[in-house]
């Protein structure tokens, strides 16, 4: 079966959908697109319209990416579907579909006419005995896995086991090509956990339902809470107060699954030692966990943080790889689509690929019959429309319409980009409200940062500062341009902050140096312990980047403060910038520095707008305790005179001919569940200091 040299593989899982687009090249895969979108709600969790959810989180999966003629491979999970491993005896290659057919009857537990299955066979150099992997699905569960993607406007040409798809992935991007390598691969879903074993290009494959909601479950019996708040805690168990006793609610599901491990291992190791195991899933993040199932196994647990053969670069790549544990399935989804899986089975039913093989050729059947038509047609009325075709002012009529037709089109569009510019905009203030109480917090950890990249006096005048250090290439300083954030979604459904940093310095090696100062102050601050207990939020560490590739690098132009000098210094109307007199008339309409509000005395620069004044100052009032005033109006000579401002800096910091440099900072911030106890208490004891 021919593959595309591109497509998408899509998950979707308990807590988001998850989607990655690979192209081939070669005989390697590259990643071209990703998004994860979050659900609104778990949809394991009570009370939950699980298609409803579905169905919004697939919109506005649909919204960010445009899917339409994309091919398209989605999956259902291990334990919705079936996965059966058989040895077969040594027959002819045209002979192995009828066994097969025969071992699928016997190994289904469901009539084989209400189930849709496919087969992979697993081939042993030197072995005459072929090994099969039988996935099945009843024909329900497969309408119903399609019906969700089919409301939103979505056919996917291909449907395969989640379990299957891991395999794939791993097998890919370790290069799993040698029988001799043994790899296990945990899955831990929300649901249920499914245990992989590659063994080269062969796999065996079982699952069993214990998954994180049972983790969730028990810390929300054990502590009498709901299971939102339970899945909090579960996510903190780290960092809470309570680690020790959300741990000993976890260990009866930690023993069970240790029990099931074993279980499956045993099986299946047939007397093969394994050694590793890869852990996927968010439950992995379980503090603890690794280390309990490795000790017990006697193996080494990893957990997949990053892959070995796809990546993206730029700003996306903290965010790609912060998912990667999250990504396996759709990573293989996207393999098969594009012919780079070592297991490509389909679930889809035949009638619906035939209809859409049939729907993909029915247009080109209408194109090729248009064509026919409209070619007849020319060589009929061909000479009639031309005579037809001019309107009375010379211009055809068609290009007249069409050009009317443009024409509301760019003003629908301007409407409507200012209706939406208006919502976003008001959406985006109000949403400002909600995390009001954030923001100081994040500008001081902003400054602070900021400010451990700097010497180590903070104190210090301009000219203590210029003078400790001349060279600027050696400025132990970094200037702050620009801060804001904005509210993102994060896999476990705790609201995160994107902040960004605009930066500016004079170091000769910039990034090292925002690297070595700026960035570890932030990883080192990460957690709102200690003295940072009343911080609403932990900074992600991973999430922190200096973003090389963004880094601009500008040289100040030697003439500019020279032929600034000189045009205003030759303009009649410039104010002089001498105590706010300026002319009679207070300065012309040329923007220049009169009235000393210019950043530069001498009036020469043209950042504020010259206003001299002829007023003369107010004489003092005769009886001050009468408190009588007299009424000046305020300009800006008069301001100026009264409050002028400080000498402009700039071509200190950055003289003529030097190197500077802008630089981009970004983290994310994670929002901690208030009140903490932590913070309680210390507010208990300031209320007790106080009384």
């Amino acid at each position: 079966m021919a593959h595309p040299s591109a497509a998408w593989g899509i998950e979707i899982g308990q807590y988001a959908i998850k989607a990655i687009r690979l192209e081939r090249d070669g005989s390697t895969a590259r990643v071209t697109d990703y998004e994860v979108v979050q659900h609104q709600r778990v949809l394991s969790s009570p009370d939950t319209d699980a298609a409803e959810v579905t169905r919004l989180s697939l919109g506005q999966l649909i919204s960010k990416k445009n899917l339409e003629g994309e091919h398209l491979v989605i999956s259902v999970p291990g334990h919705s579907a079936f996965a059966r491993f058989a040895k077969l005896p040594p027959v002819e290659p045209k002979a192995v579909p009828d066994i097969v057919k025969f071992e699928a009857v016997q190994q289904i537990p469901f009539p084989i006419e209400e189930v849709e299955w496919d087969y992979a066979a697993f081939h042993e150099e030197g072995n005459p005995e072929v090994e099969v992997g039988i996935f099945a699905i009843t024909r329900e569960r497969v309408n119903e896995r399609l019906d969700v993607y089919d409301v939103v406007g979505l056919s996917p040409e291909a449907l395969t086991l989640s379990p299957a798809a891991v395999f794939n992935a791993m097998h890919y991007d370790f290069e799993l090509e040698s029988d001799d390598t043994q790899l296990v691969i945990v899955d831990i879903g929300t649901q249920a956990t499914d245990v992989i074993i590659a063994s080269g290009k062969r796999c065996w494959i079982r699952t069993f339902p214990l998954g994180g909601t049972h983790f969730t479950e028990a810390i929300a019996e054990a502590f009498k809470i709901s299971y939102a708040k339970a899945e909090r805690l579960k996510l903190e168990a780290a960092s809470s107060k309570y680690a020790k006793q959300i741990m000993q609610a976890m260990r009866p599901v930690f023993a069970d699954l240790l029990q099931e491990l074993q279980r499956s291992l045993s099986y299946a190791s047939g007397g093969v030692e394994l050694n590793d195991i890869v852990g996927v899933g968010s439950t992995f993040r379980i503090p603890g966990l690794r280390k309990f199932i490795g000790q017990q196994l006697q193996v080494n647990v990893a957990r997949l943080d990053e892959f070995k053969r796809i990546d993206i670069k730029g700003r996306e790549a903290s965010a790609f790889a912060e998912n990667c544990v999250n990504m396996s399935t759709a990573y293989g989804l996207a393999l098969q689509g594009i012919g780079l899986a070592q297991i490509d089975v389909n679930l889809v039913p035949t009638n619906i690929l035939r209809e859409q093989m049939w729907h993909q050729k029915t247009k080109w059947f209408v194109a090729a019959a248009s064509i026919i038509i409209l070619g007849s047609a020319i060589t009929l009325v061909g000479p009639f429309l031309d005579s037809q075709a001019l309107g009375s002012g010379g211009t055809p009529t068609q290009v007249t319409n069409l050009i009317r037709k443009g024409e509301g089109y760019v003003k629908d569009y301007k409407n409507a980009e200012q209706e939406g510019k208006l919502g976003s905009e008001a959406a985006g203030l109000l949403a400002l409200l909600d995390y009001r109480d954030v923001w100081p917090y994040i500008v001081h950890d902003a400054a602070d940062s900021l400010a451990a990249a700097g010497p180590d006096d903070r104190v210090m005048t301009l000219e203590d500062f210029l003078q400790a250090f001349p060279a600027p290439e050696d400025r132990p300083l970094v200037q702050l341009k620009n801060l804001v954030g904005q509210l993102v979604a994060s896999e476990s459904g705790v609201p995160r902050i994107a902040v960004r940093m605009d930066v500016e310095l004079n170091h000769a090696n910039p990034i090292n140096f925002l690297t070595e100062h700026v960035a570890a102050w932030l990883k080192e601050h990460a957690d709102p312990t200690g003295d940072r207990v009343m911080v609403p939020y932990k900074i992600i560490g991973t999430t922190v980047s200096c973003n090389p590739e963004d880094m601009e690098t500008i040289t100040v132009d030697p003439h500019l403060e020279e032929d600034d000098t000189k045009n205003d210094s030759s303009d009649e109307n410039s104010g002089s910038g001498n105590s706010g007199a300026g002319g009679n008339d207070g300065g012309g309409t040329k923007m220049g520095g009169g009235g000393g509000s210019g950043p530069s005395p001498s009036g020469g620069s043209d950042r504020g707008r010259g206003s001299g004044s002829s007023r003369k100052p107010p004489k003092k009032p005769s009886k001050p305790k009468e408190k009588v005033f007299d009424s000046v109006p305020v300009t800006e000579s008069t301001l100026a005179s009264s409050a002028p401002l400080p000498e402009y800096p700039e071509d200190k910091l950055h003289p003529a001919d030097s190197l500077w440099y802008k630089a981009t900072i970004t983290f994310e911030v994670e929002l901690v569940p208030q009140p903490r106890p932590e913070e309680t208490a210390l507010l208990k004891e300031d209320k007790a200091g106080k009384s």
